[in-house]
């Protein structure tokens, strides 16, 4: 039972989410019942065209329902269906088709349900209304399908009177909307024709009371149409403000802070500054050698006056006796100055020339002062020597006024040629013979060809150039390969296992080598 009635509220919440309603337009429809059948009956009802009526819904011969469904058929275009009022079953829905839901079987045989219709312009004759419930609408609580029997009804058309009406427009005010009303002597009316209120049509605003700078006032406005008035509050205008400089108070006048006025009131934020009177600064002037000394009292307005003076110092004077000329300063015979002021007995005639410099081989005999147009030679070049591929490279430190360096070789470190010129601090000399010792010296020349010292002698033996080696493998052993280097007969082969101590392997005249005793899985380092 209780699987039964889960059942049965699955069955009714689907019926409710599926409602439709099937409206058929249909003309005259007649049924025969057999006697002690199951019906639902509609009844039949007199009215006139704009009626609204009341169909009763009964059930007869009811076997016990808890869900029923309805479809409503009837002519639309005599009938509009308006509402519905519950009777019997209380709890109908109707929406698109009429519902109603038990909590369980009623057998109640009578007015179950009361449907309204209003009777449309034009109708005539009879409108009728039957219901439809086919299999699936109705059940028991037990889900057995039930059916009904239907008995139709509807509504007989009375032919009325036809209307015949009369128009009276309501003109628009300024508050209210105009409209025609159509009147019918038996008493129908309906109003249509609506029209917009015409809002008020105001005058000009004049004052009540105007508003000043610092007080709001008030208007008023009619209406030229019906005299109604509409009264507005004012704000206040506010100042209209000019603005006043600032004058400074002086010693003798006053004078104000910035301030303002209004244009149209008397509103104003002066205030006065009274005159500050003398303020006089003291300036103390020292008396000098020929001058008194005195105090000056001076205010900023230009007013002024001088006191407390003091007597003139005089000179204190301090002697020079004789001054020797210099190389580059000229000498004086006596004379004397004031410690104090710029007097002195001092005068051009007293003035001995300066002596001039005496240079010997460059430098002054009197003050030691070098000469700086005497030619110097430069200082000889600090000579390095290394080897660059093979062959013997000499550099230097650059030579302060240098323009020039000239290379002297040897190769017995005792009878130098002139070799080379160059500008630059460093010289390779390619044109060497392996197996050969080099000696070299530099001499660095100016622009006036004034030339220094042989720098040191460097010296080197000329060997060849250390190969470039490259490596990969040759049927699964090394394969040593690199480019021939100028000068050589052989090459020696050197191998190693870790890369640190190497040992003599092998020599070969040719620029590759494969090392065909090499074991597999060890690797092995190689120099040349």
């Amino acid at each position: 039972m209780i699987q039964k009635g889960v059942t049965m509220k699955k069955r009714i919440a689907s019926i409710l989410m599926t409602l439709c309603m099937v409206v058929s337009l249909f003309s005259g429809m007649s049924a025969a019942f057999a006697d002690g059948s199951a019906q639902l009956i509609v009844s039949t009802q007199t009215a006139k065209v704009g009626d609204e009526v009341t169909l009763s819904v009964s059930t007869a011969n009811n076997p016990g329902v808890a869900v029923l469904t309805l479809g409503i058929n009837y002519d639309e275009a005599k009938l509009e269906l308006v509402g519905f009022e519950n009777s019997g079953f209380t709890g109908w829905t109707v929406k698109t088709s009429a519902v109603w839901v038990g909590d369980s079987d009623s057998t109640y045989n009578g007015e179950i349900l009361k449907l309204k219709f209003k009777v449309l312009d034009g109708a005539s004759g009879k409108a009728e209304v039957s219901l439809r419930c086919g299999n699936g609408d109705a059940y028991n609580y037990n889900e057995e399908p039930i059916s009904f029997e239907i008995v139709s009804g509807g509504v007989i058309i009375e032919q009325g009177h036809t209307h015949s009406y009369t128009e009276k427009v309501t003109a628009p005010t300024c508050t209210e909307e105009g409209y025609t009303t159509h009147i019918c002597s038996c008493g129908d009316s309906y109003i249509d024709c609506y029209t917009d209120a015409l809002d008020h049509k105001f005058g000009e605003w004049k004052y009540i009371k105007a508003p000043t700078c610092t007080e709001g006032g008030s208007n008023i406005r009619t209406c030229e149409r019906c005299g109604a008035t509409e009264m507005g509050d004012l704000s206040s205008l506010g100042h209209v403000i000019i603005h006043h400089d600032a004058k400074a108070a002086t010693c003798t006048e006053n004078g104000w802070a910035a301030y303002d006025t209004c244009s149209r009131c008397d509103y104003s934020t002066y205030k006065e500054i009274p005159a500050t009177g003398h303020h006089h600064n003291t300036v103390v002037t020292e008396p000098t050698c020929t001058e008194k000394g005195y105090t000056t009292h001076t205010c900023a307005c230009g007013d002024s006056y001088i006191d407390d003076y003091r007597d003139a110092y005089g000179h204190d004077l301090i002697y020079i006796a004789d001054i020797d000329a210099k190389c580059t300063e000229s000498g004086s015979e006596p004379y004397e100055y004031c410690d104090r002021c710029d007097y002195t007995t001092w005068t051009a005639d007293k003035e001995v020339p300066a002596l001039g410099h005496d240079y010997i081989n460059g430098i002054c005999s009197r003050c030691g002062e070098a000469d700086p147009d005497y030619k110097f030679a430069p200082d000889a070049p600090e000579l390095k020597i290394t080897t660059s591929s093979g062959k013997p490279k000499v550099y230097w430190n650059e030579v302060d006024g240098a323009v020039k360096y000239w290379l002297y070789r040897s190769t017995d470190g005792v009878n130098f040629k002139y070799y080379d010129s160059t500008t630059s601090t460093n010289y390779t000399n390619r044109s060497t013979t392996i197996g050969t010792t080099y000696y070299y010296k530099v001499k660095a020349i100016d622009a006036n060809d004034a030339r220094s010292e042989f720098s040191v002698v460097k010296s080197i033996l000329c060997k060849p150039a250390a190969p470039t080696l490259s490596i990969n493998r040759s049927n699964g052993k090394p394969k040593l390969s690199w480019k021939a280097v100028s000068g050589a007969k052989k090459y020696w082969v050197y191998r190693s296992t870790d890369g640190v101590n190497f040992k003599y392997w092998d020599s070969t005249t040719k620029t590759t080598y494969t090392n065909k005793g090499a074991a597999s899985g060890t690797k092995y380092y190689y120099r040349v």
